[in-house]
């Protein structure tokens, strides 16, 4: 809907997937390397601005802006 790359592959193995909120903002990204899967999942504000990431692994973090 806004252009944005849901999916790429290479010789018709998936590299990496991704999702987006109905505004197109990235939403989750996840991927396979080696058998071994990786994801994260982005938050936002409400007023559209990043606010967090975490990763499948547990590690998390917050985005802080100066007004």
């Amino acid at each position: 809907m806004f252009g944005n790359i849901a999916a790429v592959s290479y010789n018709g193995a998936p590299l990496f997937n991704s999702t987006f909120d109905p505004v197109g903002r990235l939403k989750s990204i996840s991927s396979t390397f080696q058998n071994q899967n990786f994801s994260a999942t982005l938050g936002y504000d409400d007023i559209g601005r990043k606010k967090t990431v975490a990763h499948a692994s547990g590690l998390a973090g917050t985005y802080q802006y100066d007004l």
